[in-house]
């Protein structure tokens, strides 16, 4: 389709990267080095603080806790404090310690594209350098710098941050990694539906089911495809449709791709044209009807597609990175590791309580 080949063309790659960096959990790199060409591997030492050595790029405690610290707000914001120590598996590791080990890979991902940049002589512009500052100030706008600084970090930290993501994201969109994606065939076609449905009994006080007798289920199908007629035109307006969720008949509705129905009338569904009604389709259970808003979704379409470049871009640059690796010294101080943890912990549970405590008054 050539919309679909010319929306395509305007993806987003610096949006793609960062999605395939960290999940869009946090996006920013933690490298504090400034762009240097004339350093060896010979000369590379550890700094105090030093968490990882990958090349010649330092990661020091104060960085890698910010990252452990955002990963653990996100996740508990949503899942409550306890998540960071639910078991996964049945050798006991955590859901804290599975994404810390992500995280890692992560960051040596991002690493190994800084090296890339420093070989190639890549450099920020003054554009990327205020879009770094701009980045900054927007979050210290979260964590004031006082609340930084009690913890012995300070501004340039978080702005080092933000210069070396823009850094990898350059060095990335120098491979040009779109060139060795090869199609494989996925079908992206994706049709959007409102259903509706009746079931076939009625649930009595007791809570046993009753079902509906034949002389009941008569002009049931003119029924649906009025209601249906009234509500095609709200697709796009939830509050319109979510009026009738709770409503006898139900609705909903659906953006499916090949494969989601049950086989038994996915075809008689999916080959609606739009406009289309389905007509009574009778499950043990239900009467349905499916009005075909759209037998070429090309929002959900496009979605598709930028999902599966984006999993293909993924699988490229851990390719490539496996190849760096092998020319690649990295090393990671397991006890400084932990102090980072530590690190992050204490920053979040102060800010926590301080945070709580002044919203209370």
């Amino acid at each position: 389709m050539k919309t679909v080949e010319k929306s395509e063309k305007k993806f987003n790659k610096r949006l793609a990267f960062i999605l395939i960096v960290f999940a869009s959990i946090f996006s920013f790199a933690c490298c504090s080095n400034e762009n240097v060409f004339n350093n060896t591997r010979d000369e590379w030492q550890w700094e105090e603080g030093d968490v990882i050595r990958v090349g010649n790029r330092h990661v020091g405690k104060k960085e890698l806790a910010i990252y452990f610290g955002e990963i653990c707000k996100e996740y508990t914001s949503r899942y409550g404090d306890a998540v960071w120590d639910y078991v996964l598996s049945e050798d006991g590791e955590t859901i804290g310690e599975s994404l810390s080990k992500q995280l890692l890979e992560r960051i040596i991902v991002i690493k190994l594209l800084c090296e890339k940049a420093d070989e190639e002589r890549i450099l920020l512009s003054e554009a990327d350098l205020k879009e770094a500052d701009e980045k900054t100030k927007k979050y210290l706008e979260m964590v004031s710098s006082s609340e930084l600084k009690m913890f012995g970090f300070d501004d340039s930290v978080i702005r080092n941050l933000y210069k070396d993501n823009l850094l990898a994201i350059k060095a990335y969109n120098e491979i040009n990694i779109d060139e060795l994606i090869k199609e494989d065939g996925t079908d992206f076609s994706r049709k959007a539906y409102l259903c509706i449905y009746k079931r076939k009994f009625s649930i009595e006080e007791d809570g046993s089911h009753k079902r509906f007798e034949a002389g009941e289920i008569v002009g049931l199908e003119e029924g649906l495809r009025k209601t249906l007629d009234k509500l095609k035109g709200d697709w796009g307006d939830k509050e319109a449709l979510m009026e009738y969720e709770n409503e006898r008949p139900k609705l909903f509705k659906q953006i499916l791709k090949k494969g989601d129905l049950p086989s038994e009338y996915e075809e008689s569904v999916w080959n609606l044209k739009t406009g289309d009604y389905s007509g009574i389709i009778s499950t043990a259970d239900y009467y349905m009807l499916y009005y075909c808003v759209s037998d070429d979704y090309e929002e959900a379409v496009l979605k598709a597609r930028n999902e599966w470049l984006t999993e293909q871009r993924r699988i490229l640059l851990d390719k490539l990175c496996e190849e760096w690796k092998k020319d690649t010294v990295i090393e990671i101080r397991e006890d400084v590791l932990r102090e980072a943890v530590k690190l992050s912990g204490d920053m979040l549970r102060y800010l926590k309580v301080h945070r709580e405590t002044a919203a209370g008054g």
